[in-house]
């Protein structure tokens, strides 16, 4: 009764195919078979304030479909791309498969990297609406543990950029719209918990935002680097710069974000696309129609070797 969920006879089949045209299949992975029991357990409990957003949608739903994509992925031979993994167990589980030689690959994001799960028991809960949810400090530890290690393919945004008032009315988890904003932030976020805490490099940094997107989305050489040839895309980024996020400072339609409050270190100064300036000091140059459609070449996971 949704239009995001696909059965197992669809995803196989789906997989039989998509290798062969050069596609990536792309898996948001948690069981809903799991997320409906939970849910069903909480409702009749009484607990459906954002408090249990969290609870609503265990870990090992995800782990458990994460498992089954990559079962599909093997038997096929297709490629499959796991969205906004938020578990060890499931990063741990693609790393196992790669070592069979299946071409699966893990990417993360940056509120599971830099928030805990404490965020539900705030006032402010609606902020940290997701799918799937923020989870406990070990796991945010045990991300960063996979991300050193290069087990982690990329860090993507999971933007949604619908504002606060549009999730719905209430206060009540099982009636409401979840997704957040990230993607202006994404960068700083990555300098401030990754590079400047000493857990990543600046090179490993460019490798998750840009030449691993990049080159696991058909996009390489033409973007993701700097040389003779790609785009002239470039981010002059002031890592100096130091200061409170704040949500009017942001340039979504969102109008918020769930890392306001926090303290950031490094900023976008500006940003140049195919050698124009679209953002310079605050401000959005660019004009619409700026924009160039480019057509992906077929996936080739020797990018990935």
């Amino acid at each position: 009764d949704s239009v995001f969920y696909v059965d197992d006879y669809t995803i196989h089949r789906l997989l039989e195919r998509s290798g062969d045209a050069g596609m990536l299949v792309q898996m948001h992975a948690e069981n809903d078979d799991i997320l409906a029991g939970t849910r069903r357990d909480l409702v009749s409990q009484g607990h459906t304030s954002f408090a249990y957003h969290a609870a609503a949608r265990p870990a090992v739903a995800e782990s458990e479909a994460v498992s089954r994509g990559i079962f599909f992925s093997r038997v096929t031979g297709s490629p499959i791309y796991f969205v906004h993994l938020s578990s060890p167990l499931s990063v741990d589980l693609v790393t196992e498969a790669r070592q069979r030689g299946t071409a699966a690959m893990a990417e993360t994001c940056p509120h599971f990297l830099c928030l805990d799960d404490s965020v539900y028991a705030d006032d402010d809960a609606i902020r940290y609406l997701m799918t799937p949810p923020i989870r406990s400090e070990a796991m945010r530890k045990g991300l960063w543990e996979r991300v050193t290690k290069g087990e982690i393919h990329s860090v993507g945004s999971d933007h949604c950029g619908y504002s606060l008032a549009q999730r719905g009315e209430g206060e009540d988890f099982t009636r409401v719209s979840p997704g957040i904003p990230g993607v202006e932030t994404t960068l700083p976020l990555l300098y401030t918990f990754g590079v400047e805490a000493g857990l990543i490099g600046m090179a490993d940094l460019v490798r998750l935002l840009a030449t691993g997107p990049a080159r696991i989305f058909g996009l390489y050489p033409r973007k993701g680097r700097l040389g003779q040839g790609a785009d002239a895309d470039v981010v002059l980024f002031d890592p100096r710069a130091r200061a409170t996020l704040r949500d009017e400072d942001l340039h979504s339609a969102a109008g918020f974000s769930p890392y306001t409050g926090l303290e950031l270190s490094g900023r976008v100064v500006t940003t140049i696309c195919r050698g124009r300036v679209v953002y310079d000091r605050g401000t959005i140059t660019g004009e619409p129609g700026w924009g160039r459609f480019i057509e992906r070449t077929p996936f080739d996971a020797t990018h990935l070797a």
